[in-house]
C-alpha cells in the first residue's frame, strides 16, 4: 500500500476514476482526467475510462477541452460556450457538420477565413473577399451582403496539378512551414494574398514548393459570423492595401497609443511603448 503522495500521476487518477465508480453511482462525473499527463499516459488512460463506462455502463459527464478526447470518448458530445449550449449530437454530426463557427473552432476547422457572401443558390453560397471567390455550403441562412465565416478542415484540402478544377475551393500558394508526422505531414501554405492555409497530406513537400490546394463544395462551410471566433483572417484586406500601408494584423489597427484600449482588456499584458515590423509586413505591436 502506498500513500497518495509517492504515487505517479498516473496511478492517481486511477485511484480517484476508481473512488468515484466503486460506489455504482447513477452518475459519474468527470473533470479533465487527463489533463497534465504525458502523451503516452494520456493514451492509455483514454482507452481505460473509455472500457470502463462500456463495462459499468453508467452515465458519464466528461468535461475536457481536448477535441480528439471528445470525438474517442463520447456517445453524444454537448459544446459549450460562456455556459451557453452551441450544438448536441454524435461526434460524427459535430465532426461533419457544425452548428456555427466557434462549434467548428473546436472540432478542428483550422482554415476558418472572414469574408463576404455574393450569392446565395438555395444552400449554396458563393464568398469572395480579397479577389478570392469560393463556392462553399452555406450551414445556416445567409443572405447577400452577410458577413460571414469559411471552414475547411486541413484534412478536406488536397493537392492537386496546376490545372485541375473544383467546384469548392481552388487556390495556389507556397509551401512555408512542413510538419512530419509519421504517415502524413502537415504543411502551412502561403497564398498570394498573405492568407495561409493548412493542409494534410500524405504527400512529400518541402518549404519553398509552390503547389495548388482545392477542396469540395459540399467540404467547405460558411458559418455567419457571430464575433465567437477570434484571430481569423478577414479575406477583405487586399495585397495592395497592405503595400499602402494598411493593417493585415488584428493590432496594427492599435498603432496610435491614444486609440489603442487597455490590453488587460484584450487578455494579454499592458501594449509596449512602441510599434515594430511584425511578420506580416505591417507594423504590428509586439509583446
Amino acid at each position: 500500500a502506498k500513500l497518495p503522495g509517492p504515487l505517479s500521476g498516473g496511478q492517481q487518477r486511477r485511484v480517484a476514476i476508481s473512488r468515484a465508480v466503486v460506489l455504482h453511482p447513477p452518475i459519474v462525473l468527470v473533470d479533465e482526467p487527463l489533463s497534465n499527463l504525458d502523451a503516452k499516459l494520456r493514451l492509455e488512460m483514454r482507452t481505460q475510462i473509455r472500457r470502463l463506462h462500456q463495462a459499468l455502463n453508467r452515465t458519464t459527464v466528461y468535461v475536457t477541452h481536448d477535441q480528439e478526447e471528445a470525438l474517442s470518448l463520447a456517445d453524444r458530445l454537448v459544446v459549450l460556450r460562456l455556459g451557453r449550449v452551441q450544438q448536441i449530437g454524435t461526434p460524427r454530426e459535430l465532426y461533419s457538420r457544425p452548428a456555427n463557427a466557434f462549434v467548428a473552432d473546436f472540432m478542428g476547422y483550422r482554415n476558418l477565413l472572414k469574408a463576404q457572401i455574393t450569392a446565395v443558390d438555395g444552400k449554396r453560397v458563393i464568398v469572395n473577399g480579397s479577389g478570392l471567390a469560393v463556392n462553399a455550403t452555406a450551414m445556416s441562412d445567409l443572405e447577400v451582403g452577410d458577413a460571414t465565416i469559411v471552414g475547411v478542415r486541413p484534412d478536406d484540402l488536397k493537392v492537386v496539378g496546376p490545372d485541375a478544377t473544383s467546384d469548392g475551393l481552388l487556390v495556389n500558394g507556397m509551401v512555408e512551414v512542413v510538419e512530419y508526422q509519421g504517415r502524413e505531414i502537415v504543411a502551412e501554405v502561403r497564398l498570394s494574398n498573405r492568407l495561409t492555409l493548412t493542409v494534410r497530406t500524405d504527400e512529400d513537400r518541402r518549404p519553398g514548393t509552390r503547389i495548388s490546394l482545392a477542396a469540395e463544395a459540399d467540404r467547405t462551410l460558411a458559418f455567419p459570423d457571430d464575433n465567437t471566433v477570434t484571430r481569423v483572417p478577414d479575406l477583405g484586406v487586399s495585397p495592395e492595401a497592405v503595400t499602402g500601408g494598411a493593417s493585415c494584423c488584428r493590432w496594427a489597427r492599435y498603432r496610435s497609443r491614444a486609440s489603442r484600449p487597455p490590453r488587460r482588456a484584450l487578455g494579454g499584458p499592458p501594449w509596449p511603448a512602441a510599434a515594430s515590423p511584425g511578420p506580416c509586413g505591417c507594423c504590428c505591436l509586439q509583446s
